[in-house]
């Protein structure tokens, strides 16, 4: 019989579709004890713009969680600051998304929930406040004071897992470093192993420059800092590819591995996203809990609308339920 845990799901920004999506997962048969974080007025305004007839039951006490009823949405009611319009963002409920992450991550690490799952949020909205919100991963592993953490986006097709993730294009070169591809790679190979069952991971790492550089005519990350760092890892055990040029990573003959460690965001997630989008779970590896995510964001000018879909969400919330079966 499988471990019923809890699983926490953030309902992301108020005035995206993190609270249609939400809504719309619960009609849906879904394994666990699911309980959602957000504002109670938010989910009911919202059900009431899509006609959705959802039961939103606020608990009080970790306790009074029950396993998953079709088209009943379990609530921890986080209120925010000011009235929402679906669609349209107001920088006063900042804190708010905040809250509702920092909540999530508070019951996962006093073990109350055994994963969360988060909602998209937006970033422009957030880092605009006291702190430099970069995105769930960073704040996430800030919140656990973990110094740590790997994204990998994962579908039926394969897992891309990133060196670095929200910066500019300009500063990519100066945060890779030789410690920096040994600590990530051997995140990204303990996940494989933890939670997907991979005994021995075969891991194709991607070079920054065209055609790996070209022997350094045409950048030297390569030479001085990521085949050293592939020499080193194979030399402690590990199977690795590379360094592999993204213009032709993805070709058949490349493809026979378990995960990619992509230089960049936009690197290879074109190509993921490209083949599997809707259907991709965000990951993050090397922290202390479970932490899986949705492939998109807010989704401003849809919410409310036909147009969203929730199978992200479905396919996060699943991946985590998975997950909290290996640990």
């Amino acid at each position: 019989m499988p471990y019923k845990p809890i699983i926490a799901v953030s309902t992301g920004e108020p005035a995206g579709i993190g609270p249609d999506i939400s809504l719309l997962m619960v009609q849906h048969p879904i394994p666990g004890k699911p309980i959602f974080i957000g504002s109670y007025k938010v989910l009911k305004e919202r059900a009431a713009l899509r006609n959705m007839n959802i039961e939103i039951v606020r608990v009080n006490h970790i306790s009074n969680i029950t396993e998953h009823s079709v088209g009943v949405l379990q609530l921890i009611d986080i209120p925010v600051r000011e009235s929402v319009t679906a669609g349209r963002l107001n920088q006063n409920n900042a804190d708010y998304v905040l809250n509702i992450i920092k909540k999530c991550t508070e019951l996962c690490r006093t073990g109350d929930a055994q994963a969360m799952v988060t909602a998209p949020v937006q970033k422009s909205i957030l880092s605009s406040q006291s702190i430099l919100f970069t995105g769930h991963t960073e704040f996430i592993a800030d919140q656990l004071n973990e110094k740590k953490s790997l994204m990998m986006l994962a579908s039926k097709e394969m897992r891309i897992a990133l060196l670095t993730t929200h910066l500019p294009l300009s500063q990519v070169s100066s945060h890779i470093s030789f410690d920096n591809i040994i600590e990530s790679t051997k995140i990204l190979h303990a996940g494989l192993i933890k939670f997907f069952n991979i005994s021995n991971p075969n891991i194709n790492i991607l070079s920054l420059n065209p055609h790996a550089g070209e022997g350094g005519k045409l950048g030297s990350e390569e030479l001085e800092i990521i085949i050293p760092a592939i020499n080193k890892l194979k030399n402690d055990g590990l199977s690795i590819i590379g360094p592999t040029p993204a213009d032709t990573a993805f070709t058949e003959s490349n493809s026979e591995c378990d995960a990619y460690l992509s230089m960049y965001h936009d690197q290879a997630l074109p190509v993921l996203k490209a083949i599997s989008f809707n259907n991709i779970v965000n990951i993050t590896l090397g922290l202390s809990i479970i932490r899986t995510s949705v492939d998109h964001g807010t989704a401003l000018s849809i919410v409310g609308s036909d147009q969203v879909k929730e199978q992200s969400l479905i396919q996060a919330y699943r991946m985590a339920f998975e997950m909290t079966q290996s640990t």
